[in-house]
């Protein structure tokens, strides 16, 4: 029998690279995503707090008398508490300043102008004396109102419910004339606002 060559076994395949350990590459590009919002995120909170800084530093107060200038990026406001403000509008005969609360006229920056002006006075007349003296000196354009009405319609003015109001609305221009009971008299409060070429 002639020499068979012997059966060549089944060659063993050449072993397998190892798998890496660690994570896949999606799980990288995942990772890689993540740090880089992380990353903004940190550099959107760092420019904030260096910002807020800068702001918090160009503010000044500045007191000279009853007069207060709050100086601040974007305008000076300003705010007279002398009691000498004049909201133009009719005062009741006799009736004097409040004197805890004598009035205030403020400037808001950024505006254009507007300016918001009150003064509140008191008499020991009746509300009801006062009323009927303001239905005859005041424009045809002010509406009487009750302070409930006022606060359906505008909710947050200093108007208390039982309170009787007069107001003008023209445009962005407000005028008010507020008449509450206190004990022996009336307080009588008068409000503006609006831009000062109106004041």
């Amino acid at each position: 029998m002639p020499d068979q060559p012997s059966p060549t076994p089944n060659p063993t395949p050449p072993p397998m690279a190892p798998r890496p350990s660690g994570p896949s590459p999606v799980t990288n590009r995942l990772l890689a995503i993540a740090l880089a919002i992380l990353g903004v995120f940190a550099l959107f909170i760092v420019g904030a707090l260096i910002l807020a800084r800068q702001v918090a530093h160009r503010f000044a107060v500045k007191e000279k008398g009853d007069r207060v200038t709050l100086q601040t990026p974007v305008g000076d406001l300003n705010l007279d508490k002398s009691g000498k403000t004049n909201p133009g509008l009719p005062v009741y005969p006799g009736a004097e300043q409040d004197p805890d609360e004598k009035g205030v006229a403020v400037d808001i920056p950024f505006s254009e102008g507007y300016k918001v002006v009150v003064a509140q006075y008191e008499t020991d007349d009746d509300r009801d004396s006062v009323d009927e003296w303001y239905k005859r000196h005041l424009p045809s354009d002010f509406e009487r109102e009750i302070g409930s009405e006022v606060h359906e319609k505008k909710p947050g003015m200093d108007v208390k419910k039982d309170d009787i109001a007069y107001v003008s609305e023209r445009g962005d221009h407000v005028r008010l004339v507020v008449l509450g009971k206190k004990e022996g008299g009336t307080t009588i409060k008068l409000l503006r606002i609006g831009s000062s070429e109106a004041q």
